[in-house]
């Protein structure tokens, strides 16, 4: 609720919420839409959401219609949307050319997806804009020095050492994955060149035996 008190105290024009930050995952999306609804001014008739997967619309009498059926399909300048972190890829929807939204950053967010949560908004830069929103202790990870303004480019150069970081783990943990396959490939081997050598020693001693045997029928 911290986080909808502040986009409608101060953002009130704001209506999309982009949650790739997950700042809101400790209730569900219902909650979320309807806390949201609630407050909202009366000029906003909606909320668009996702209930169990499903694309929804919330309206003024607190009734879920899926949002292909739904009046409010036609109206999305008279609602307010909120996409949960699941779905801040994918999802496509044609909002106002004005609009603007909320799009939280969680800690370690890498690039790709920072980039995937702004382009919900597709006429992003042509009149639809974006206002990035941090919690504390991701603030202090973007880290510009004390008393400075954090600025965007700040946020991308922020997310891009998380990709890079998270590219270092990935290929630290494909080296130890390949190392221990290797390992597999060597015993394996070892066993089989050890199996072929016990058979060629039976058959010898086969042969052997075979041998003798002949020999003291001979005899």
């Amino acid at each position: 609720d911290v986080l909808l008190d502040y986009l409608m105290t101060a953002y009130p024009e704001v209506t999309v919420l982009i949650d790739s930050g997950a700042l809101l995952v400790a209730k569900s999306n219902k909650q979320v839409a309807t806390s949201w609804l609630q407050a909202a001014p009366e000029n906003i008739k909606g909320v668009i959401f996702f209930d169990d997967n499903k694309l929804t619309a919330l309206d003024r009498t607190l009734h879920c219609t899926p949002f292909a059926l739904s009046p409010l399909r036609e109206r999305l300048d008279q609602v307010v949307v909120y996409l949960d972190d699941n779905h801040t890829r994918g999802t496509d929807l044609r909002l106002p050319a004005k609009a603007q939204a909320f799009v939280t950053l969680g800690p370690h967010m890498p690039k790709e997806k920072l980039t995937q949560a702004i382009m919900r908004m597709r006429q992003f830069g042509k009149g639809q804009r974006v206002h990035l929103v941090a919690p504390p202790e991701v603030a202090r990870k973007i880290n510009v020095g004390e008393g400075c303004t954090i600025t965007c480019k700040d946020v991308v150069e922020w997310s891009l050492r998380n990709t890079i970081s998270m590219l270092e783990g990935s290929l630290q943990q494909w080296a130890a994955q390949g190392a221990l396959y290797a390992r597999a490939e060597t015993a394996t081997h070892m066993l089989h060149h050890h199996h072929l050598l016990h058979n060629n020693n039976n058959n010898d001693n086969n042969n052997n035996n075979n041998n003798n045997n002949n020999n003291n029928n001979n005899d």
